[in-house]
């Protein structure tokens, strides 16, 4: 009766509540809620909410660091946990089981039963390995293909590597996620490539339908063009960006390994919607005038792009002279007004240019008007049909 006439203010003392007596205290655990609990010790809070069903209920959002996972501890964490919609994983461990040894060729479905299958999140944080374990890149898509999420984000840190090759054969099922996003940080060795490659077996085909990949090398293009065209048949929204430097100096020489379209073979999306890619304007010194910055970008969308594109997103960074987005040498962006016509792509609804100046330009008056000026002589068949949308975003120096 006390705990129910107090249940609205009663979390403020709590701890008085269950220190007067273990009575008390029984029943003030009772009235917990841990809608976002961190656990780094998981045998003690799996044990805890076994002995009070209740609390079960009230999980929302899990988050798991330094814990070793395996099959029967995820299926129970799924079945204990009705309400769960988060999960994250930090740094886990997990040995890749025995295989599973297949009849099929392809892993069978997601094992989970029917009213557990889906997590809206599912977060996979990837540091760089310790010592005495090390991550494990089969344990980790065993324990992805026992989950599916609406989103999965995995973020790989920097010098991040995995101990083991992927082998196939390990997976429980195939994991069905709606959007993926594959995040780096810094300089990877050589993972990001082995880690989309395995993404393309363990993911099920036919439920993708968001990819934003930020890619470190021709490798992993070649990846992710291989991952579209084994599960990327229903893909409507495709982002990918490149692993740069933070600073414009470190930037100035940076190369991106994204120097030919036909590195990302994007034929397979058939239903895509929305493209969203990067270009980087090189210091003059550094330039090739033989190859203009938009030649990737327009590359894809003449050759690769599927007609039903209702968005095409172009963002522009390092901008240091609004005279750039004219000239017909360096970034050439006259040529999008060539390729992207009503006749290619009937749907189109939206052409957006998105400016990142340097920092010398951004502070220089009627900086946004130059440029807008410049991009409207240079788009002049997409200004008229009503779809050129450009915006200015001022970047993180």
């Amino acid at each position: 009766m006390i705990f129910a006439y107090r249940r609205k203010d009663w979390v403020r003392s709590k701890r008085e509540y269950a220190n007067v007596c273990r009575k008390l205290r029984d029943v003030a655990v009772e009235y917990l809620e841990f809608r976002n609990p961190q656990v780094n010790d998981l045998d003690h809070f799996m044990g805890f909410m076994r002995r009070h069903g209740p609390l079960t209920k009230t999980v929302q959002s899990l988050h798991l660091l330094n814990v070793h996972l395996d099959a029967t501890l995820v299926l129970e964490i799924r079945q204990l946990f009705p309400n769960l919609t988060s999960l994250a994983l930090s740094d886990i461990v997990c040995n890749p089981p025995s295989p599973y040894n297949h009849p099929q060729s392809d892993p069978p479905e997601n094992p989970l039963p029917e009213a557990l299958k889906e997590l809206e999140d599912l977060k996979i944080d990837c540091r760089p390995a310790r010592a005495d374990s090390g991550w494990s890149l089969t344990g980790l898509m065993h324990i992805l293909s026992l989950l599916s999420a609406r989103k999965l984000l995995i973020w790989m840190h920097d010098g991040m590597c995995f101990r083991d090759k992927f082998d196939p054969s390990c997976l429980a099922g195939t994991s069905a996620v709606q959007n993926v996003h594959v995040l780096i940080s810094q300089i990877p060795k050589k993972s990001m490539a082995n880690v989309m490659n395995a993404l393309s077996v363990t993911l099920a085909p036919d439920v993708l339908q968001g990819v934003e990949v930020e890619y470190d090398s021709k490798p992993t293009l070649r990846a992710l063009g291989s991952l579209l065209d084994r599960i990327g048949g229903n893909v409507t929204n495709l982002t990918i960006y490149p692993l740069v430097r933070w600073t414009l100096e470190e930037r100035k020489k940076w190369t991106d390994p994204f120097d030919d379209w036909t590195l990302l073979d994007i034929r397979a999306c058939k239903k895509l919607e929305s493209l969203h890619l990067p270009i980087y304007v090189r210091p003059k010194e550094n330039l090739k005038p033989q190859r203009p910055l938009s030649h990737i970008a327009v590359g894809l969308l003449a050759n690769y792009a599927a007609p039903t594109l209702r968005e095409i997103i172009i963002d522009i960074h390092d901008l240091e002279r609004p005279t750039t987005l004219g000239n017909r040498t360096v970034l050439r962006l006259q040529e999008f007004d060539k390729v992207v016509t009503q006749a290619r792509f009937p749907n189109l609804q939206r052409f957006a240019v998105c400016v990142t100046p340097t920092r010398t330009l951004w502070n220089k008056a009627n900086c946004n008007e130059t440029c807008l000026a410049a991009i409207h002589r240079a788009l002049p068949g997409l200004r008229a049909r009503g779809i050129l949308i450009v915006s200015f975003r001022r970047w993180h120096w």
